[in-house]
């Protein structure tokens, strides 16, 4: 899925709560293959954010692809909105992976208690 990033704090929310509606809870996987870890470190004197993603083979845990993606901030840090700031390197990431994951690992909530969409799921939906 393709979207237009939002610009403000108020258009954040209305997709952040449009995408929570899109989450899938359940299992739907017969057998994974590949899997992916990601993460994304900031550096607060130049505004960049740069982010890994490492794809394996999920038997073997061999290495398939890594790629790294280096993107000025877009998006300010506004807490329950971080997906906003840091999700646009990482898709930029995604977009250049010749080999797809099946399944993506990162440290983060997909879903808030309350039912808040977190970046995970933002990611997955993305």
């Amino acid at each position: 899925m393709q979207i237009e990033h939002p610009c403000s704090k108020a258009e954040a929310r209305a997709l952040q709560e449009t995408l929570a509606t899109q989450v899938i809870s359940k299992d739907q996987f017969d057998s994974i293959t590949t899997i992916a870890g990601t993460d994304v470190a900031y550096d607060g004197a130049t505004n960049l954010l740069v982010r890994a993603i490492v794809v394996l083979d999920a038997s073997t845990s061999d290495i398939i692809e890594i790629q790294v993606v280096t993107e000025s901030v877009r998006f300010p840090y506004i807490p329950g909105l971080f997906s906003f700031r840091e999700l646009p390197p990482l898709q930029s990431a995604f977009e250049q992976l010749s080999y797809k994951p099946e399944m993506i690992v990162c440290d983060a909530q997909v879903l808030a208690p309350q039912g808040v969409l977190i970046w995970p799921s933002t990611l997955v939906l993305l």
